[in-house]
């Protein structure tokens, strides 16, 4: 078992192997694993445009209730898929000896660490363009520059696929796992739907958003990714003084 401290060199051919072992696992069961990976975020997605949608007819910076919440919706969506495959089934593989398995190989741990992220990212992309596309289908999204979508998911993918792997690590059992949803991915994913929303109400109210606007603000992963995307969506440049 190859347990010594990983050497500075990292073989391509390493981790794309475990990359490719993740593909293959994928594929073997992807009409189960299809169901989360994108029907579950389109039904999301189409439930808010069409629902929630004809409540909310003007919104500030957007033609549509529907067009402001897509990109919130679609980092969320990549924020918990690359989360969950870092965190829960990297648990899962401690448990079934995945990576002991793989460590008598010629592979080191540094290897195994950045081949499961990127399959993080892997499966953030996927998500982003598959729930992209169906909001493409009802003109939420049609700019050409929405391809640079690409970009934030990437940053997405890598930044909680890293943080998945921190807390599966430290973790006794998977009610901590639990935990880590319910109490860090669930803000965090309700912090890109709202990222807008706050701008447009008064500071000084009896709620004190603006202290609202801070908090959600300095706990938010998302939301430079959040506002690249919403900058392709909408054909304006991101600028870094925004």
């Amino acid at each position: 078992m190859n347990l010594a401290i990983p050497t500075p060199g990292i073989r391509r051919r390493s981790v794309t192997g475990l990359w490719l072992r993740h593909a293959v696992s994928f594929v073997r069961y992807w009409k189960f694993i299809i169901t989360w990976v994108l029907v579950e975020p389109v039904i999301i997605l189409v439930a808010v445009g069409f629902g929630v949608g004809k409540l909310v007819h003007e919104v500030e910076g957007a033609p549509s209730y529907a067009e402001f919440m897509a990109p919130g919706l679609i980092m969320g969506n990549a924020m918990f898929h690359a989360l969950f495959e870092t965190s829960w089934n990297a648990y899962n593989r401690l448990d079934n000896d995945v990576y002991e398995t793989a460590l008598t190989t010629p592979i080191t741990i540094t290897e195994i660490t950045m081949g499961d992220i990127l399959w993080a990212v892997t499966r953030s992309v996927m998500t982003v363009v598959g729930t992209a596309t169906v909001a493409a289908m009802f003109c939420w999204i049609n700019h050409w520059e929405a391809i640079g979508i690409l970009i934030p998911a990437i940053m997405v993918g890598t930044t909680f696929g890293a943080l998945g792997f921190l807390f599966s690590a430290v973790a006794p059992h998977t009610t901590f796992l639990t935990l880590v949803f319910t109490l860090v991915a669930s803000p965090m994913f309700f912090s890109p739907v709202r990222s807008s929303r706050f701008r447009s109400f008064p500071t000084g109210s009896s709620l004190s958003l603006g202290r609202c606007r801070l908090h959600l603000q300095s706990t938010s992963l998302v939301d430079l990714p959040l506002d690249i995307l919403r900058g392709h969506i909408s054909g304006q440049r991101y600028t870094w003084s925004h």
